[in-house]
């Protein structure tokens, strides 16, 4: 038996679970059904109470209602706020400070094993032994602990507006996806995922229940390992939406009503060997809420292997030091680190909407490492993080906005090949086209072979999916919603890129 009490409403109830033809069965009942007395009610469920026992179990019950006023029995773990008004970050327990230390508040009753094992200082050692120096894995880490920020943020309002995002890993098996994903969750709780309760889950659930797992999260990271054969069987692209947006989907209940879905505020980590986003929908919302690190992790198989010993050993002990760490921080100081972190990508005005939102969560993972770094005392090369984290931000923003950021490569290689093209014409053409105003713009005419051979060089996507996002937003010039079209009596098959457009892109 055991008592609890709603987190919302305040009403005690009685979880009973007794053994009915060989099967463990559990009843939910009245708390103060069973008070005094009453408590006989128990025979109810096939419970023998010797009547001198029954005073002892009377009080046993009391004991545990009284406990249930006390405590808070909570299933939705990180940020959340006391009805005290105490902001704490929460995980197998909750702590209120008090004037000399902290007071228990709460317990965590859901499904993840979030209890500490081992030491902060072992877990620490474990990171400079195994972690410190790998600059990939102290990234890795670094999102973790941007997971606690992202649901502080969503929770205390600080303005920084990061969300929820899916981070995926992708890369061959022997890249070290699952030992850094094991690295990460050890952050919060248990990472092994032949373990009960483990936050390293397997790609097997519905959508909807993935997204209910989530319910009430602010700030703890779930993984998701080796999703890349169910990608095609699963509505991957809606799970990626509701993570970002921090939502469920609402749906009719049988009333019908509409019914509200639950909320979250956390990230959440997949990997895979082969990329997600070649095989989901294009859309840019989808990529300012998946980012994808196509990264090596360990050296060797050796490695690898060590880092999910020593995890699987040590966890569960570093979240909450960080927590504190930063919530003892002002708003004001909170919101500087985070602007010293986007600076290093360049301003937020510099950059289309789209890539800014790119831009807020790579900046915070920066931010994370920081934090880590100073609060932990591990060293870390930051020169060569933010050399990792920009090329990752180039790459990120290119499939957040495939327009802009294509558009801007290919006019920056045309200006500086632009004599090539100063005196063409459609009689007089260079090796890649010619320049032509047609109605007042100014387009540079490319043949298709070439326009081909460009993208390839500047490590742009294919001609179809460029050109369809300069359909989409009137970068170029088309005939019968064709990509390319026929020119004059020759049938040349070219792309017009109009030059007159100003886009705000990655430098």
């Amino acid at each position: 038996m055991k008592t609890l009490r709603d987190e919302e409403t305040g009403e005690l109830t009685t979880e009973i679970a007794y053994t009915s033809g060989g099967q463990i069965r559990t009843q939910v009942i009245d708390a103060d059904s069973l008070q005094g007395p009453q408590v006989a009610r128990l025979s109810r469920f096939g419970v023998v109470i010797d009547p001198y026992n029954m005073r002892e179990l009377s009080m046993y019950l009391q004991q545990a209602r009284d406990q249930a006023v006390e405590l808070v029995q909570y299933v939705s773990p990180g940020w959340h706020t006391t009805e005290s008004g105490a902001l704490v970050y929460r995980l197998a327990s909750m702590n209120e400070p008090i004037d000399e230390g902290s007071k228990l508040v709460g317990e965590y009753l859901g499904d993840f094993d979030l209890s500490p094992y081992g030491t902060l200082g072992d877990w620490i050692n474990n990171v400079k032994w195994l972690i410190q120096g790998r600059t990939n894995l102290e990234i890795a880490l670094g999102v973790a602990f941007a997971t606690i920020i992202a649901g502080y943020d969503a929770v205390q309002n600080t303005s920084l507006d990061i969300g929820g995002a899916a981070i995926a890993f992708v890369g061959p098996s022997s890249s070290g996806k699952s030992s850094a994903l094991m690295a990460m969750l050890s952050v919060f709780g248990q990472p092994s995922n032949t373990k009960a309760g483990s936050l390293f889950l397997g790609f097997n659930s519905t959508q909807n229940a993935m997204v209910n797992s989530l319910s009430g999260n602010y700030g703890v990271g779930i993984g998701y390992d080796d999703i890349g054969g169910n990608i095609e069987s699963t509505r991957f692209d809606q799970l990626i939406y509701s993570i970002g947006n921090g939502a469920e989907k609402r749906r009719l209940s049988s009333d019908p009503t509409l019914k509200g879905g639950s909320h979250f505020a956390t990230w959440v980590y997949f990997t895979g060997e082969v990329s997600l986003g070649e095989r989901l929908s294009t859309s840019s919302g989808l990529f300012v809420r998946l980012l994808e690190f196509q990264l090596p992790f360990t050296e060797n198989a050796e490695h690898a292997q060590a880092i999910k010993t020593a995890f699987s050993n040590t966890y569960g002990t570093a979240a909450l030091p960080f927590a504190n760490y930063l919530q003892s921080l002002s708003l004001e100081q909170v919101r500087q680190k985070f602007a010293e972190a986007m600076a290093v990508f360049g301003t937020p005005e510099a950059y289309s909407p789209t890539i800014g939102r790119v831009q807020t969560k790579v900046a915070v993972i920066l931010m994370a490492i920081r934090m880590y770094s100073e609060l932990f005392t591990i060293d870390v090369d930051e020169q060569a993080i933010m050399d990792v984290l920009w090329n990752q931000f180039q790459g990120l923003a290119l499939k957040a906005d495939v327009a802009t950021q294509s558009y801007a490569a290919i006019t920056n290689w045309l200006s500086d090949n632009w004599t090539d093209f100063e005196n063409t014409s459609p009689e007089k053409p260079n090796a890649y086209g010619w320049v032509q105003h047609i109605k007042g713009v100014q387009y540079v005419m490319i043949y298709q072979p070439q326009f081909d051979s460009l993208l390839e060089e500047l490590n742009l996507p294919d001609a179809t999916t460029v050109l369809t996002a300069f359909k989409n937003v009137g970068m170029s010039k088309y005939e019968s919603q064709r990509l390319y079209f026929r020119y004059g009596a020759s049938k040349i098959i070219v792309a017009a890129i109009d030059m007159t457009k100003e886009v705000k892109s990655i430098g």
